[in-house]
């Protein structure tokens, strides 16, 4: 039996040679190491002021991911329902998961009123809109609902005690209880409550520590939200660790969105949030916020590597050496 090995590597005077098989699987591991490497998470985020807050920051907390977000605070679920694809014109046209943040604004312009049923019908309708017109062909769609807010917004009577509140997580079960109707062959919606991740509860307010005011996050309260294993599989994030109770805490990006697209009816509320310190860098957090340069950099440099490699293989492959037969 005849066989054929290549000359691969000389380390001083010995010469390390494999057979041709195993050089096409080492082809083939390093291919599909490139391939993974290559492989991004696309992210459109969409809603009122919870998905605008977090703008691109998302990126630091979910490894590998690239992400537009058309946020836009005051709207409401009703309004989403409502609007068409040009809204996210300047956001990219293909995504692989869909972020989505609405029905605060309805519950809180009813001053607490509304009920979790018709509640629920409004995001559904605003959640049908968005798959189906604004952002179709994401391969998930997903919802995480809210944080409870850690006290009542001053001058606001109906919304008082933190059972006031419970319609936003009522809702959000209400519609992963009948998910099945936005279900398709290529597309699912997930539906996560997340009223309980800043330390509230049905009957409790959340920590003070997670909130630039009564109900909008701050960088501690977005971790919150999106370092939860099952956000972060919804997201098809890359594996992170993160502490988001870690004094200094803090990720960037917060004030970066996609430019809203046209809409006739994009008369929105502007936010009237003050500019959260948490944008402000400080030594204490480039740590953290290195997570996401650190992903790349490791990315960029396995790519490096992988490329190297095969060109020394192709190097010896193509004859730059001379091919040694062996006779078994």
């Amino acid at each position: 039996t005849t066989g054929t090995s290549l000359p691969i590597y000389k380390s001083f005077s010995h010469e390390m040679t494999f057979s041709k098989p195993t050089l096409l699987s080492f082809f083939g591991l390093v291919i599909s190491l490139y391939s993974v490497t290559c492989a991004a998470t696309r992210i459109l985020i969409v809603g009122d002021s919870n998905a605008e807050g977090i703008g691109q920051s998302l990126e630091s907390l979910c490894l590998g991911s690239t992400v537009h977000n058309i946020g836009m605070g005051g709207t409401t679920a009703e309004q989403w329902a409502d609007y068409t694809s040009d809204i996210v014109s300047g956001c990219g046209d293909a995504w692989d998961v869909v972020y989505i943040s609405v029905g605060g604004n309805d519950l809180l312009g009813s001053g607490c009123t509304m009920s979790a049923s018709d509640l629920a019908d409004k995001i559904e309708l605003a959640v049908k809109n968005i798959v189906t017109n604004i952002a179709p062909g994401a391969s998930n769609y997903l919802l995480t609902g809210y944080c409870m807010p850690y006290r009542s917004e001053e001058g606001d009577e109906g919304c008082v005690e933190p059972s006031d509140f419970t319609a936003l997580g009522d809702a959000m079960s209400a519609i992963d209880n009948k998910n099945n109707i936005f279900e398709s062959d290529s597309s699912s919606v997930t539906v996560i409550d997340s009223l309980s991740a800043c330390g509230g509860s049905s009957s409790a307010f959340s920590d003070e520590l997670y909130f630039l005011d009564a109900i909008h996050l701050n960088s501690k309260g977005y971790c919150k939200i999106f370092t939860q294993p099952d956000v972060q599989m919804a997201l098809s994030c890359g594996e992170i660790s993160i502490d988001c109770d870690s004094p200094g805490f803090d990720i960037y990006g917060l004030d970066q969105n996609c430019d809203v697209g046209t809409h006739e009816e994009n008369n929105h509320e502007e936010s009237t949030d003050e500019p959260s310190s948490d944008n402000e860098p400080n030594s204490d957090n480039e740590a953290v916020n290195g997570a996401g340069i650190l992903g790349s950099y490791i990315t960029v440099n396995i790519m490096l590597i992988g490329i190297s490699t095969l060109t020394l293989v192709f190097h010896h492959v193509l004859g730059t050496e001379q091919v040694h037969e062996e006779r078994v």
